[in-house]
């Protein structure tokens, strides 16, 4: 016999909230090669903390050929960017961070899929 442990993350799934501004905590990042052309892919898992969108998880992935995408999530998160120097992210300090998500659909692969179209301060 085998046996699941399921949370309540992974039973909504899939599920497509409405389009809208939702309360979120950041769960995990993920760093793995892209499947194209072996550059690196962050993907910044957040879970919803309330409503309608508690325990649904959303993903936003960002390439290494165009980290200036991590802008908005970092200046939501109160982080202050210098203007003229390289600035490292330390990714694990992301996690457990809370963040406004600004949530669309859209259509992937025939099928309607939740996508974080911006991030807010909360």
């Amino acid at each position: 016999m085998v046996l699941l442990k399921l949370t309540k993350s992974d039973l909504k799934a899939g599920k497509v909230d409405k389009p809208g501004r939702y309360r979120g905590k950041i769960t995990e990042v993920q760093i793995k090669p892209a499947k194209t052309d072996g550059s690196t892919n962050y993907t910044v898992i957040s879970v919803g903390t309330e409503g309608q969108a508690a325990d649904v998880r959303f993903q936003d992935v960002y390439s290494e050929k165009y980290l200036g995408r991590f802008r908005p999530l970092l200046e939501a998160l109160g982080t202050e960017l210098p203007d003229d120097d390289d600035f490292p992210i330390d990714t694990d300090a992301l996690v457990g961070r809370e963040v406004g998500l600004d949530i669309n659909n859209e259509m992937y692969k025939g099928q309607l899929r939740n996508r974080i179209n911006g991030y807010f301060t909360l």
